[in-house]
C-alpha cells in the first residue's frame, strides 16, 4: 500500500505503519501512522520482523473499507499521473477488478473519480 507521496506503508491487523528510520545494522524501524501511538515494528534487510510492539493503546484499527478505499484512491492517482493518455474510467475499472474492492459502493468510486479529475486538470 502506498500513501500520496509514493511512500510505502505496512498494514498489520488494520493498523498502518510508516517508515521511521534506518537503525544500525541496516534495521528498518516502522512507526504507527498515529503520531501519539507508541507501536512500532523493526524489520531486517529481508523484511523479516525482528522486534515489534503492536499494542495500540490510544486508538482503534482502521476499517477494512477505509483501507481499501485509500489503497484504490492512491493507486489510481499514481497511475493517472503516469499514464496521461489513458482514460480515467479505464484506470479505475482496472484497479477495481484487481483489488478486493467489492466493499466500496458507487458513491465512493465517483468521489475518487472527481478528486482525481480535479488533480489532473
Amino acid at each position: 500500500m502506498y500513501i500520496e507521496k509514493l511512500k510505502e506503508l505496512h498494514v498489520i491487523d488494520g493498523f498502518k505503519f510508516r517508515f521511521h528510520r534506518i537503525m544500525k545494522n541496516e534495521i528498518q524501524r516502522w512507526a504507527c501512522t498515529n503520531k501519539r501511538c507508541n507501536a512500532f515494528l523493526k524489520l531486517n534487510t529481508h523484511s523479516v520482523k525482528i522486534k515489534n510492539n503492536l499494542e495500540h493503546k490510544n486508538h482503534e484499527a482502521d476499517e477494512k473499507r477505509s483501507l481499501v478505499r485509500q489503497k484504490l484512491s492512491n493507486s489510481v492517482k499514481r497511475k493517472a499521473v503516469e499514464q496521461l493518455c489513458e482514460r480515467l474510467s479505464k484506470i479505475i475499472h482496472s484497479e477495481i477488478t484487481q483489488d478486493d474492492s467489492n466493499v466500496l459502493d458507487t458513491k465512493v468510486i465517483n468521489l475518487i473519480r472527481k478528486r482525481i479529475f480535479t488533480l489532473l486538470v
